[in-house]
């Protein structure tokens, strides 16, 4: 507030700025009232003084030496009742007021103080009250250690009361707030999906990019039958384009006076998007060697321990290494050519969703696939919390990405010397939970049974030519004539205990079809599969393979 503003406020509506009225500029930052001769050591910048000047009504060369006390302070300005106890001012006031810009107010003398003092205390505790969200908001984003996009556009929700979100250059969501709004312009919030073809269009349009890219006020979108308005602020690095804020004018229009706010918090956001994908190399490259030495048994006898510990690692601790079907995540998405531009983001947001879950996590690329080191402190029922925790975080993963992702639980070990067999066990548990338990599940070690003890014979040449030979000749037909499906057909009725009208229904097929096929089944293989030792050898057949990287089964 200003002056200008506080004339327009409750009493001093009917005063009159007398003199220096080219300050009326002024900030308003507080309002004291004086009528007590020592007062000049209270005098503060922005400081609105109102007065009747009893205690020196009849001491001219005090009240110019306090004025010129309030000037020299930058005061806000001298607002005085004359006429009950002093009838005229020195002619020195009006010279200094003009001189140094300074409001001097007269108001009626019917105007008591509380008239000019409640309403502008009001005014004064909204403005603070304003400006302690808009410093308590940017605080929580600017000064946090946090960098979690989630965090950031939920703080600007609760301080902005409209639907907030983050997207990247080509439109795939990096963040939304709890509140969210469907329209032509974005129908989906899961992670990475991109905005609507229409919101695509107008960002690409060049006169919108030339505005993102070097304009100094954000872009303002009205509101359209299918479209809320909306207001977008660009995130860059120089005049390089790294995503926007979108603010959904939902429940209440923007105000001007947040777009500083929010300029702020895309030049934060313009460190943290370029901090993801560069500034943590180093610490990944250090994570990544150790994890690797650790599979790959390169560490030496003595030095594991110190190696760990310089990682925070805890050598006591239980570890196990976790894994996610991050190939499956890149073919389903091979259509878009910058797939793996977003693996920063993908590693960034699987460590917010994994961190609370487990002490001590380590995330990595490798082979396409996505691992995790985790360590966890030594307790009783470990591996069960393990298990527990681990559904936890596929179902966060899944929710998140809105991509049936399987996880992979490795055993836990007490010991890092033995841990490099976790990731092994980890790897297999990703491809047989797959195949058993189907997609978009978490499935650890101990939960593989009798897979356990056919990992033994999963490498073992007799073993699976045996496997092989049982097979062959259904995936040999399969190849000569495309629509058989004999070999899916054959795992699918093993895989529902023989119960043709439920593999029939997994099949999408009628159940004389299903019974054709399993008739030419047993004309090819000579097995009879009303045996049930024979669809026993299937099974096991189907189970070995299903372990081996090289089979296609």
């Amino acid at each position: 507030m200003d002056v200008k503003e506080a004339m327009s406020i409750g009493g001093l509506e009917k005063g009159e700025i007398v003199a220096g009225n080219k300050g009326v500029n002024r900030p308003v930052r507080a309002v004291e009232v004086m009528e007590v001769p020592d007062t000049t050591s209270w005098l503060t910048e922005g400081l609105l003084i109102v007065t009747t000047f009893y205690a020196i009504k009849d001491n001219p060369e005090a009240q110019i030496n306090f004025f010129q006390t309030l000037i020299k302070e930058k005061g806000a300005g001298l607002v005085i009742k004359p006429g009950r106890f002093i009838k005229n001012l020195p002619e020195e006031m009006y010279r200094l007021a003009n001189q140094n810009n300074m409001p001097l107010i007269t108001v009626p003398n019917d105007v008591v103080y509380g008239d000019i003092l409640t309403p502008l205390y009001e005014e004064l505790y909204k403005e603070r009250s304003a400006d302690l969200g808009y410093y308590q908001v940017l605080a929580s984003i600017l000064d946090t250690t946090d960098q979690d996009l989630n965090h950031i556009v939920n703080r600007l929700e609760d301080y902005l009361g409209n639907p907030v979100y983050i997207e990247d250059t080509k439109t795939r969501l990096l963040a939304a707030s709890q509140e969210k709004l469907n329209d032509d312009w974005r129908r989906s919030y899961f992670l990475l999906t991109k905005a609507s073809s229409g919101f695509q269009r107008f960002i690409n349009n060049p006169e919108t990019l030339e505005k993102l890219k070097h304009g100094k006020c954000p872009v303002k979108v009205g509101r359209e039958e299918q479209r809320e308005s909306r207001v977008i602020f660009p995130i860059r690095d120089n005049n390089q384009l790294l995503g926007f804020i979108t603010v959904i004018e939902k429940n209440q229009p923007l105000e001007e006076e947040n777009d500083a706010l929010l300029q702020q918090v895309a030049s934060h956001l313009s460190l943290l998007l370029i901090k993801d994908r560069f500034s943590s190399q180093a610490q990944q490259s250090l994570e990544r060697e150790f994890v690797n030495d650790l599979i790959e048994g390169n560490i030496l006898p003595g030095e594991l321990e110190h190696r760990a510990a310089g990682l925070g690692i805890h050598s006591h601790h239980a570890s196990f290494f976790l894994t996610l079907n991050y190939q499956s995540y890149l073919q389903e998405h091979a259509e878009e050519q910058d797939v793996r531009s977003q693996d920063p983001f993908v590693l960034q947001q699987i460590k917010t969703i994994v961190q609370p879950l487990f002490e001590k996590t380590m995330i990595f690329f490798k082979r396409n696939q996505l691992y995790l080191f985790c360590s966890v402190p030594s307790e009783k029922d470990v591996s069960q919390a393990v298990k527990e925790k681990g559904h936890q975080m596929i179902e966060r993963i899944n929710q998140a990405f809105h991509f049936p992702f399987n996880l992979g639980i490795g055993r836990v070990y007490c010991d890092l010397n033995d841990v490099y067999r976790s990731y092994e066990k980890a790897q297999l548990v990703l491809k047989i939970g797959r195949d058993v338990w189907g997609t978009g599940q978490a499935v650890h070690f101990d939960q593989l049974g009798v897979y356990r003890f056919l990992m033994k014979l999963r490498n073992d040449s007799e073993t699976l030519q045996y496997a092989h030979d049982l097979l062959r000749p259904l995936l040999d037909y399969d190849r000569k004539n495309l629509q058989s499906q004999l070999v899916k057909s054959l795992k699918v009725y093993l895989q529902t205990n023989g119960n043709v009208t439920k593999a029939s229904e997994l099949l999408f097929v009628h159940r004389s079809t299903l019974k054709y096929r399993l008739k030419k089944i047993q004309d090819i293989t000579h097995m009879d599969l009303d045996d049930s030792e024979m669809r026993l050898q299937f099974q096991v057949a189907f189970k070995l393979l299903s372990m081996h990287s090289d089979s296609s089964f």
